[in-house]
């Protein structure tokens, strides 16, 4: 599903708007305002070569924003237990994982769980600090995969997914504990059940017992939700406290939330 398709604007009154989140994609990025009642009341898609323009235009812009989000989904990343993390050691944790070539032009960054000791190490664009310094509002920055975690710490789920095109994002927690987050392309429908049941039967998991939280680009209509629901049968689709002045299903908007709310 093309975030583009989803994009709208009901600002009414810029002095409002109090908040952006910005999601990064491989050639994209998504983004969205929220106003001071924590509504999404605007959102649009724009390619990645364009994210200088658009953060430089906030200064000219008249929101007084009080914060800006960036959640990256992007790879490379890896998670490291705080305890052994060594930042002098950051180019061998990612030897032999990436070509050290895909990595140039990149800017490393770390974020970490709230509820573990576990942090998140990735790279960004490199001049994302760069741009982001310019803004007059606090600026914080995260990977996906640690938004995840947090967020199934936060709602206590322990089985949380994010469907955005043609990938899908799986986090799994157990207790208080986090086990695994994964991205995985997919091409097919059948592509994402075929991840979803290796997933399950990877962590000892029974699809037919276990309750799964989707968010993003699927329908209770569509044909992929209805293989799913064939073998997962407890699947909750979205987020109830998300706001969104929007005629389309905010599911479709987790992405922006998930960067809101747990970056």
């Amino acid at each position: 599903m093309g975030k583009v398709n989803i994009a709208f604007d009901h600002i009414e009154n810029k002095e409002k708007i109090k908040e952006l989140s910005v999601v990064l994609y491989t050639d994209s990025f998504f983004y969205g305002f929220w106003d001071n009642q924590d509504i999404l009341v605007k959102s649009g898609r724009a390619s990645i070569k364009e994210l200088q323009s658009f953060i430089s235009s906030l200064k000219s812009e008249t929101f007084p924003l009080n914060m800006v989000r960036i959640m990256s989904t992007v790879k490379p990343y890896i998670h490291i237990a705080q305890e052994d993390f060594v930042k002098e050691d950051v180019k061998h944790y990612f030897k032999g994982m990436y070509r050290r070539k895909r990595l140039n032009g990149l800017e490393f960054t770390q974020d970490t769980f709230v509820a573990e000791p576990i942090h998140t190490l990735h790279y960004v664009l490199g001049d994302l600090s760069n741009l982001t310094g310019s803004i007059d509002a606090a600026v914080k920055l995260g990977h996906i995969s640690t938004a995840m975690a947090n967020y199934a710490f936060l709602i206590e789920k322990d089985f949380i997914s994010y469907i955005s095109d043609n990938t899908l994002h799986l986090a799994y927690r157990k207790g208080d504990n986090f086990q695994f987050y994964n991205q995985f392309d997919c091409y097919h429908k059948e592509d994402f059940l075929y991840f979803y049941l290796l997933s399950f039967y990877g962590m000892g998991i029974d699809p037919q017992e276990e309750e799964v939280f989707i968010g993003g680009g699927i329908d209770d209509t569509s044909p992929l939700y209805k293989l799913l629901h064939g073998y997962l049968p407890s699947i909750q689709l979205g987020e109830d406290a998300l706001q969104v002045d929007s005629v389309f299903p905010k599911h479709y908007y987790f992405d922006l939330y998930l960067c809101k709310s747990c970056v």
